[in-house]
């Protein structure tokens, strides 16, 4: 009999010029690699503006659609141009990845973190 191989790793973008169907497959796609403990080597939000939910256990994409915790992931790209975050909003963000068990890093492109005086 043949059977079926699941891919070695998967990796993704995500971004904000994405239509709503591709986000919502693509997140689909992501949580049962996740689920099956195959390596996400990077997901990239590309102008996403992720925040983290009152539960801190999903990511909150501007389109609405949210991301939960992806324990296979080894790398979380932030891509916002010109995004202010408070420092609130950055640490909800460091305690949700810290929930993703296989992160290795977490980088913030072009988000600045405003610390008030």
């Amino acid at each position: 009999s043949i059977m079926a191989q699941q891919p070695a790793e998967v990796a993704s973008t995500i971004a904000s010029h994405h239509d709503h169907q591709t986000q919502t497959s693509t997140i689909q796609g992501l949580e049962v690699a996740s689920a099956n403990q195959i390596p996400i080597p990077i997901v990239d939000l590309f102008e996403c503006s992720p925040r983290v939910d009152e539960s801190g256990l999903n990511l909150i994409l501007q389109s609405d659609l949210s991301l939960s915790i992806l324990s296979s992931l080894q790398t979380l790209m932030i891509h916002d141009v010109d995004r202010n975050l408070t420092s609130e909003e950055w640490s909800a963000i460091l305690s949700y990845s810290a929930q993703c068990t296989s992160l290795k890093m977490l980088n913030a492109s072009f988000c600045r973190i405003v610390i008030p005086p």
